[in-house]
């Protein structure tokens, strides 16, 4: 259960960052283009969406799914054909990506034999936190006296590689801690970073409850889409992608966990 729940949580978290770049300019654009989005996780089933190409200038909405594609995943040993499950989305229950290994994903749309290849990154290495919980006001400066100093969480990274903190409430009714403002969302992020350290203070917070802190270890494909964020409309022109004769991303994560409670002051 812990390891479909991280899939579920990776595919929330990075969906919509790369819809944020899936449109692309009308003059320059290929309709013939496949959109592929995939993130392995390790021990995980596999699955993969692939999508038509969404034109920037359209009046469409909503990418189209593509079916009918045989879909291949190669590792070091065997090639594993996956099932369409639904329209546009093909899984494998069999093959469970395994940390440093490469995987290779190849299929044929109008013509064009389209492959990708990437590899499972090894788990974060000393993921910790300076405290187990953090006393929050629900008034800024609300008698507080002098606010708690921050969690600082802290991770390995010799090699140099990118990782993402997700941090997410995990409460089944929790309680906002500045009532004043509409409920936000109950999680968050950081952006990609070769870092080895993230401080969370009072003010990232907007429930009371137990926290869910994610270190993800990231490729560098991830990290530049991510990028694309925040770019202007120009840069849509030309999407990072690491998919042959396509666009999208075909890319590899890892995980740990720790958790942290938000108290009220």
């Amino acid at each position: 259960m812990k390891k479909i729940y991280k899939y579920s949580l990776l595919l929330a978290f990075l969906a919509p960052l790369f819809l944020a770049c899936e449109k692309i300019e009308l003059q320059t654009a290929d309709t013939s283009i496949a959109v592929v989005e995939s993130y392995l996780v390790p021990n995980a089933p596999v699955g993969v969406k692939i999508t038509k190409q969404l034109l920037f200038q359209s009046e469409d909405t909503v990418a189209q799914n593509l079916s009918g594609l045989s879909v291949r995943i190669t590792d070091a040993n065997k090639t594993y054909d996956l099932i369409e499950s639904s329209p546009g989305y093909y899984e494998n229950s069999t093959l469970k990506p395994q940390a440093g290994e490469d995987y290779i994903l190849s299929f044929t749309y109008k013509d064009k034999e389209l492959s990708a290849q990437t590899a499972i990154p090894t788990k974060p290495l000393g993921f910790s936190s300076s405290a187990a919980s953090i006393v929050v006001s629900g008034v800024y400066g609300g008698g507080m006296g002098i606010p708690p100093e921050p969690v600082t969480l802290t991770w390995e990274n010799a090699d140099n590689q990118y990782h993402m903190v997700v941090v997410e409430n995990i409460e089944s009714n929790p309680s906002l801690i500045y009532t004043d403002i509409d409920a936000p969302v109950r999680s968050f992020r950081n952006t990609p970073t070769v870092a080895v350290s993230q401080e969370l203070n009072m003010r990232n917070f907007s429930y009371y409850g137990k926290h869910r802190l994610i270190l993800f270890k990231l490729n560098a494909e991830y990290a530049a889409l991510y990028e694309q964020l925040g770019s202007s409309s120009l840069d849509i022109v030309a999407p990072p992608t690491n998919i042959n004769n396509g666009l999208g991303i075909f890319t590899g994560i890892n995980a740990d966990t720790l958790y942290l409670s938000v108290n009220a002051y």
